[in-house]
């Protein structure tokens, strides 16, 4: 039996699993349970039959609650077509949904840095934010580059104090072949100047690549001010800003579940967004606009080095 999984999610102590399934006997599902590593008994499942397609697909939600905080990695599922069993490992289902992911934009961008050293023996790369916050320093992972790192605050492999909204006053024009920027334009105030900002630091022809997030818990607080969805990219990245979006990316499908219930959402748990959202651009001219207002004329806080990660 084939399974192709879609979703694969964990809410407190309940799993859902959402799938298709291929049947050479194109049986109906009558019975599904759960056996976790650690139990011999079997936790029963609420079972779901979606629809059944002409290719022989049937889609199916399935729902079991276990005890644990830890997701049930080692658990499997029986699926019962009448007399029929089988058995298959949880991890087979995340195996699934996971195999769809495609190709991520920084990959993208790593290739193409990649073929610029190759072409010029060397690569100047700008890493805005780039402070080792959570462990990860692109220098360390990408030892050939050479990267400038830049960030608003003191820290682990910064070699440039500045704000984001004003770095070509600090770097200068045209200086690099790169720019990236990993979950910190939801911290800038002013996106729409940043952008400017990246167009000046970089050569033309330069590249970059932003990851930023389109639905995430608020974080880093009072200093999360945005999210972008993969259309959002064309406001900040084109002509007038002296950049052209090469290719956007969504990933990380999030259901969204409010914490009171009301009746208007109902089918709240259909819906949802996208932890992470991407774009690959390159520089194409000169920006012909400008956004001369300083951050401190905007707000009196400072960056939260202070919080714990979310």
């Amino acid at each position: 039996m084939q399974i192709d999984a879609v979703a694969v999610a964990k809410f407190h102590h309940a799993v859902y699993l959402y799938f298709y399934y291929y049947h050479d006997l194109k049986a109906q599902l009558t019975d599904a349970c759960v056996t976790l590593s650690d139990d011999t008994a079997e936790l029963p499942c609420v079972l779901d039959h979606i629809a059944a397609h002409d290719n022989g697909a049937r889609e199916v939600a399935v729902q079991f609650l276990f005890s644990g905080d830890a997701f049930p990695d080692s658990a499997r599922v029986t699926l019962s077509f009448g007399r029929d069993r089988h058995v298959i490992p949880l991890e087979d289902f995340l195996a699934s949904a996971r195999s769809k992911r495609k190709p991520d934009i920084f990959g993208a961008f790593v290739a193409r840095v990649e073929a610029l050293r190759r072409t010029n023996g060397v690569v100047r790369v700008l890493d805005i934010g780039g402070r080792a916050r959570s462990g990860i320093l692109r220098r360390r992972d990408y030892p050939h580059w050479d990267i400038t790192v830049l960030d608003i605050v003191a820290g682990e492999g910064v070699d440039v104090v500045c704000d984001a909204h004003e770095m070509s006053a600090h770097l200068g024009c045209g200086k690099f072949d790169a720019v990236m920027s990993t979950s910190v334009f939801e911290h800038l105030l002013m996106p729409w100047k940043a952008a400017v900002e990246v167009c000046r630091v970089l050569r033309h022809g330069g590249i970059g690549a932003v990851h930023s997030h389109q639905t995430i818990g608020m974080h880093d607080l009072p200093w999360d001010f945005w999210r972008f969805s993969d259309t959002a990219w064309h406001a900040l990245f084109n002509r007038a800003t002296g950049l052209r979006v090469i290719d956007t990316q969504l990933e990380e499908f999030m259901h969204v579940v409010p914490r009171v219930w009301e009746e208007r959402h109902r089918l709240a748990e259909r819906s949802g967004g996208y932890e992470t959202c991407s774009v690959l651009f390159e520089k194409a001219g000169e920006p012909s606009v400008d956004w001369p207002v300083r951050l401190a004329d905007v707000v009196d806080t400072n960056y939260p080095t202070h919080l714990a990660l979310p």
